[in-house]
């Protein structure tokens, strides 16, 4: 799905609509959630949930302890979508190798402490599609085997940067190899490969390793 940015929903800017939605793919939201997320009060957060509801992107949900909403299938698929300009199926190609390319260079170099486990395509990469939004990818990474944890923390500890949180000194062995695939390029669209979500509805192709 490809998003027009000037677009909006409520009143609010398209992308930003598109990011609070993309935080609850796989679990439901309150208005005082979604609030939050979208940094409005909860009156206007309800607006945008109705319109998202008109859409068919978000449906009610209860459980029996609580009310709210839940993403639907289509909501999936807007979460997803991108703003960026659309690029031409060569480009994608291109982009395609290059990124292989940069998985071997990862799980060849010892400066790297994880490596790439597995990568998939989906979306409309595997269409016929001449001209794609992005290219959605489910990039799986784990620990290089022969890894210690002293050589962890030493890697954790020496790195030039600030960290938020424990949480996210621990995860930057892991964040610098997507960093690092990424390469800065808006054409690349990283997935969770473990979001249950994504999993059963995409339809998938295997880029590395080949099938």
């Amino acid at each position: 799905m490809q998003l027009n940015p000037e677009a909006t929903i409520a009143g609010f800017p398209i992308l930003a609509v598109r990011d609070a939605v993309r935080h609850y793919l796989s679990w439901p939201f309150s208005a005082d959630n979604f609030a939050r997320r979208l940094h409005t009060p909860k009156q206007r957060a309800k607006r945008v949930i109705a319109e998202l509801e008109t859409m068919g992107y978000v449906e009610t949900y209860e459980d029996g302890r609580r009310k709210g909403w839940k993403v639907t299938l289509a909501g999936t698929r807007f979460a997803l979508a991108t703003g960026a300009k659309p690029i031409t199926r060569a480009t994608a190609e291109r982009k395609v190798a290059e990124l292989l390319q940069r998985v071997a260079e990862v799980n060849a170099n010892p400066r790297f402490l994880f490596h790439v486990v597995s990568v998939r395509v989906f979306g409309s990469y595997i269409t016929d599609a001449k001209t794609l939004g992005d290219i959605d990818l489910l990039i799986k990474v784990a620990r290089k085997p022969n890894v210690t944890d002293d050589q962890l923390l030493d890697h954790i500890n020496n790195a030039d940067r600030r960290f938020a949180n424990i949480t996210d000194q621990f995860a930057w062995p892991q964040i610098e190899v997507l960093l690092y695939l990424k390469n800065r390029s808006r054409a690349y669209s990283f997935h969770d490969p473990d979001d249950d979500r994504i999993a059963s509805q995409a339809e998938s192709r295997a880029l590395y390793p080949k099938a």
